[in-house]
């Protein structure tokens, strides 16, 4: 992680929580006064918060995307949702044995962490033990918001961590520090250890009882001064990826707000133009209009006396044209009309034969007329009468467009 005159580093002390700030020299100070506004620090979130396992698995080689899949397996196959918003694990390898990779990991529990880690805006996120410096083939044990953690080291890198369910460091404590190391020792996840180190005040009888049973030194020693890895664990608390996916959506939202804002002005500005440079021809169109409008009303006048000649000058809709070329296909004898109407889409003409094949002619001469091929003319049979006489019913269609069609 890049380091910055002014970084500040927000993590949790023995007691409370506290920041650290980089000085001009590149050291940490630990700031007395500590400020309310933590924004863009770096959280280190504490050990309470996370769960370890450590575990062996097939040396991936150079490839680091088998051992992130690796990991992640793992954490699912101790019900861990891996694939939340964020990311909640990190890992790392410790050693290669027989080709085999020893892989610690670390993962975060969403529902231990505090409340008050919700209003954090920080800029980065790691586990609060990354930021020590832990001798080789050791152990230490320290205190973090008023609860003991044990981290181990296998040679020189970190292969577990772990919070002690004991509030006080006292026989409770000896004999669960006793437990993990032979469990670390009978998983072959460590093999020996050359020392332990204290981080914290402790009773003498607490220092002489894990020397005894443990048969290493344990020292005391002040707790190191923090210091950022060189490696960030890439941690994103679910919460937080919410909030910055929320903030980024805004953030969309907003400039395509400003871009449609934008647009729309520039719209109108050029509707108005354009609607000014309409109105403008507009006025000058009318103005030619006002000046012809004598001449309109002449063509109009014209218009209105040629429309109602329209009918006698035009054989398709002329009924005395239509009626005389109905009435030449008469026979000389046998056909008498009853009725003959006509509109401008059909005409119907009706009557009485003095015989059905006088009908049925007539019908047919009706349906093979040239200069009524403008029409589709219906024929039902005729009807037989009493006296032998047939009445007929002949209905005509103007064909769409004027085109010549009968059936």
């Amino acid at each position: 992680m890049p380091a910055a005159p002014n970084l500040h580093l927000y993590l949790p002390g023995e007691d409370s929580r506290e920041l650290w700030r980089r000085e001009s020299n590149g050291r940490w100070a630990h700031q007395v006064t500590a400020s309310t506004d933590t924004s863009g620090a770096v959280r280190a979130i504490e050990m309470l918060a996370f769960d370890s396992s450590p575990f062996f698995a097939l040396n991936p080689g150079d490839d680091h995307k088998g051992l992130d899949q690796a990991i992640a397996l793992r954490w699912e196959s101790l019900g861990m949702e891996v694939e939340p918003p964020g990311k909640v694990w990190t890992g790392w390898e410790v050693a290669h044995e027989h080709g085999r990779v020893l892989v610690g990991t670390l993962a975060l529990n969403a529902q231990d962490l505090p409340e008050e880690m919700l209003r954090h805006n920080a800029s980065g996120f790691e586990p609060s033990i990354s930021l020590y410096a832990i001798p080789h083939h050791s152990f230490v044990i320290y205190k973090e918001l008023g609860r003991y953690v044990v981290a181990f080291m296998h040679e020189k890198r970190l292969v577990h961590v772990t919070v002690l369910s004991s509030r006080q460091l006292d026989d409770h404590a000896v004999t669960e520090i006793h437990h993990l190391v032979e469990a670390l020792r009978g998983s072959l996840l460590v093999s020996t250890f050359q020392c332990g180190y204290l981080w914290t005040e402790a009773p003498a009888a607490f220092l002489t009882s894990i020397q005894q049973i443990l048969g290493i030194p344990i020292l005391v020693a002040p707790k190191p001064a923090p210091e950022l890895p060189l490696e960030s664990s890439g941690l994103v608390p679910p919460f937080v990826a919410i909030a910055r996916l929320a903030h980024q959506k805004r953030r969309r939202q907003m400039q395509i707000f400003a871009f449609a804002v934008a647009a729309v002005a520039l719209l109108f500005a050029g509707w108005m133009g354009a609607l000014m440079l309409r109105e403008h021809k507009i006025n000058e169109q009318m103005a030619v209009i006002e000046a012809r409008r004598p001449e309109v009303e002449s063509a109009r006048t014209a218009q209105l006396r040629w429309s109602a000649l329209e009918e006698a000058v035009t054989p398709d809709t002329y009924p005395v044209e239509v009626f005389h070329q109905i009435v030449s296909l008469l026979p000389p004898e046998g056909i008498r009309f009853k009725e003959f109407s006509m509109n401008s889409e059909n005409v119907v003409v009706s009557g009485e034969a003095s015989s059905l094949i006088h009908a049925s002619t007539f019908q047919k001469a009706l349906k093979e007329s040239t200069p009524l091929q403008r029409y589709t003319f219906n024929a039902p049979q005729p009807t037989i009468m009493d006296d032998n006489r047939a009445s007929f019913r002949i209905e005509g269609n103007l064909n769409p467009g004027g085109a010549d069609a009968t059936q």
